[in-house]
């Protein structure tokens, strides 16, 4: 739900996604838990969840508008 909103935020949308049944192998939910990298290697986030989402969002918008792969 968080990465849902967090996409929905980014786009400027409410669009509801359409569920459809799983393909043989698929992953039916994922948590995001960075505590054990934090505990064992000392890591933390350098920019929030929701702006990592905006940017990457800002980032697919501009690949696929110019079609050029930029860092």
């Amino acid at each position: 739900a968080q990465v849902l909103a967090a996409v929905q935020k980014a786009l400027g949308t409410n669009i509801k996604p359409k569920r459809m049944k799983p393909k043989p192998g698929e992953v039916y939910r994922f948590y995001l838990d960075c505590s054990k990298a934090k505990r064992i290697l000392g890591w933390k986030a350098k920019i929030p969840f929701e702006e990592g989402v905006r940017r990457a969002v800002e980032y697919y918008k501009r690949v696929h508008k110019t079609g050029k792969i930029t860092r």
